[in-house]
């Protein structure tokens, strides 16, 4: 088995493809969290002016 450059581009291409699809995951994963978050405060801010 000898090392054969062109095999490592091929690799290192799907590396890059998977480090840059677990970021985007993440990103959208984070993203969502965040927006969820705003909405359940803004329902809270809501419902506190609405008791007052």
């Amino acid at each position: 088995m000898g090392a054969d450059p062109s095999m490592w581009g091929g690799q290192w291409d799907f590396v890059w493809a998977a480090y840059a699809l677990t970021f985007l995951l993440s990103a959208l994963v984070l993203g969502g969290a965040y927006l969820a978050m705003r909405r359940a405060e803004a329902r809270a801010d809501a419902l506190r002016r609405s008791r007052d």
